[in-house]
């Protein structure tokens, strides 16, 4: 494996932190993986055997909304501070809303880079492009911005660029959600089958509501279950 200094400062922390990563020498070894995922599992009160392989794999535990600092540190504030962000190729072909712009990548915080890449390729696996097109994940709505929840006090998961809208008009903030109803623009709501494999990689659909759920075009990578 080569040098990696981003790995040699992990190296560096881990053990600043009382764990055991091996040798400080920069390659991600098993040593330093295990002593990851073993910080990741203290972080977050979990038991290092409840720790998953997705943990050292580049898939961060979904915080609970409250404690979104704690993986994802502080949000972006407008005209200041932004998150280290990534770019994130999408695999079909989509746009800025129905007539806007192409997009070919998504940014967003880098530590959702791997678990977002997951959930589409694995959603155009499975449903390719019928499947894309039925549930309007041509049509995205957006990810960073630095503003609070709409009609809310709190910042916006937006603000951490740890969440992704897709087919807004199918799926608006206060409808309610029934799995794969026609809405009018031509789309359906999502499955279950949808929600199931964004939960898979870590990502939250939409907010309950009463017995329901709402706003299922918010795809965000907390944990509200």
């Amino acid at each position: 494996m080569p040098y990696s200094h981003e790995v040699y400062v992990r190296q560096r922390g881990l053990k600043a932190l009382g764990f055991n990563p091996g040798i400080a020498d920069g390659i991600d070894g098993r040593a330093t993986q295990r002593a990851f995922k073993a910080s990741l599992a203290k972080s977050h009160g979990l038991s290092e055997a409840k720790a998953t392989n997705k943990d050292a794999a580049g898939y961060p535990p979904a915080p609970i909304a409250r404690n979104k600092i704690s993986v994802f540190g502080p949000h972006g504030i407008k005209g200041g501070f932004t998150p280290k962000m990534s770019k994130v190729a999408v695999p079909w072909n989509m746009r800025y809303l129905k007539d806007g712009p192409k997009v070919s990548t998504i940014s967003c915080h880098h530590l959702i880079a791997t678990p977002l890449k997951g959930f589409m390729d694995e959603i155009y696996k499975t449903s390719g492009n019928a499947g894309i097109l039925k549930y309007g994940f041509d049509l995205w709505a957006g990810c960073y911005a630095p503003r609070k929840s709409r009609g809310g006090s709190r910042m916006s998961d937006h603000a951490w660029a740890i969440a992704i809208d897709w087919n807004n008009e199918a799926n608006g903030n206060y409808q309610k959600w029934a799995p794969d109803r026609k809405m009018p623009n031509g789309t359906c709501q999502f499955s279950n089958k949808i929600v199931a494999i964004a939960r898979k990689h870590g990502f939250q659909v939409g907010f309950k509501s009463g017995s329901g759920r709402r706003d299922m075009m918010h795809f965000a990578y907390v944990n509200r279950t």
